[in-house]
């Protein structure tokens, strides 16, 4: 066994041995060492329960000596507490995980439900399946984490969806504290601010408005633009949620972002595009009971259609806002339209008068909205 004093000199002059892996053992830290391969040097952490079990924290050069010797304390730390903790149940993850999907994810949004529970299937149950809840620590959630960086925006919900989770078993007393915590968001959040211009929409409209056939995804891209609305609650679309007489459409709370239910009159060619079905107007493909979901494979297919590599969906919600107020449309309305709580919306009507009020405005949406589609409509005859 190799010992030594760890320091940036030794981690730094550390030759590799051919054929094997060893590892520099840390007198001044017991447990703590590099681990040294052909290829790369790992700071590594010797835990000890019933079972000794090597984890390795971070790489050499990426993490520095003073840093890697506080995180093996951290771990180790981490290690003892669980080892003596009572409170925590011998769960394995995907029992835990179990209970997240049956008991926690029915409370939230149907949309946001299926996506926390596709993302925990398909990231972390393969890797944590027979591990003990106990036994997850922040190393393993970063390490899932760092194969993603080369799509941010997804990190970044996946690590919002694992925090989650674990905050959700502390709660149940399945850990005695969450592997994410203290965690930043891996990826920096850059808030998008694309606008199509007026030839883009043009275009984008005419690629919808002439494919062949019943195409979902062609219509409902008809509709985000005519509607401003999001893309799942146009997607979750049931018969029943419209109104032809009245030519609206009412968004139930579990469907829109911010919980409130959401009525949103239409035009004429709007009551045109959607399907006369019952149920679901939009169907993913071989389950009929679920709404669309094929938006990766629809847009690619679109966008080379259409010609505009760089524009994706939400794009044309924040284009038709910027047009409509462009075109004159006060902000109230449109936040009225765009179903935001902001403002005075927000703060100064009760939820006794938001029951009372969901009709306010009605008349002036309406004039927006069949503004906002003449204006599109214009726009593919020049």
């Amino acid at each position: 066994m190799t010992t030594a004093l760890l320091t940036d000199i030794v981690a730094r002059t550390a030759k590799p041995i051919a054929g094997k892996q060893y590892t520099i053992w840390d007198t001044s830290l017991r447990g703590f060492g590099l681990r040294v391969g052909w290829q790369s040097k790992t700071w590594t952490v010797m835990l000890h329960s019933k079972r000794r079990r090597r984890v390795a924290i971070g790489r050499y050069p990426a993490m520095g000596l003073q840093v890697a010797r506080a995180e093996a304390r951290r771990v180790m730390l981490a290690a003892a507490l669980n080892r003596h903790q009572t409170a925590a149940s011998p769960i394995p993850f995907s029992a835990a995980l179990d209970k997240f999907i049956d008991l926690h994810l029915p409370q939230t949004r149907a949309s946001n439900a299926r996506e926390k529970e596709r993302i925990m299937r398909k990231h972390f149950l393969p890797v944590w399946r027979n591990r003990l809840m106990t036994e997850i620590t922040r190393s393993d959630v970063t390490k899932i984490l760092d194969a993603m960086m080369d799509t941010p925006i997804m990190a970044n919900n996946t690590f919002a969806t694992i925090r989650t989770f674990f905050r959700w078993s502390l709660r149940r007393g399945y850990v005695p504290n969450s592997p994410c915590e203290a965690m930043l968001a891996p990826a920096k959040r850059v808030s998008r601010e694309r606008v199509l211009s007026a030839a883009e929409l043009a275009k984008v409209f005419s690629k919808a408005r002439s494919s062949e056939g019943p195409c979902a995804f062609s219509t409902i891209v008809m509709l985000l633009i005519l509607t401003a609305q999001r893309r799942g609650e146009i997607a979750s679309l049931r018969s029943e949620w419209i109104d032809r007489c009245s030519a609206t459409i009412t968004l139930p709370r579990h469907i829109t972002k911010n919980g409130y239910e959401h009525v949103l009159p239409v035009t004429p060619y709007v009551l045109e595009l959607l399907p006369g079905v019952e149920g679901l107007l939009f169907p993913a493909r071989g389950s009929p009971d679920r709404p669309y979901n094929g938006w990766s494979k629809g847009m690619q297919v679109f966008r080379a259609g259409c010609g505009i590599d760089d524009f994706n969906l939400h794009d044309l919600r924040r284009t038709a806002a910027t047009m409509m107020a462009e075109l004159g449309t006060p902000p109230h309305i449109i936040e009225r339209i765009l179903n935001h709580v902001t403002g005075s919306t927000a703060h100064s009507i009760t939820t006794l008068g938001r029951i009372y009020n969901r009709h306010l405005y009605l008349n002036e949406m309406r004039e927006a909205l069949s503004r906002w589609e003449n204006h599109v409509l214009r726009l593919l005859a020049t």
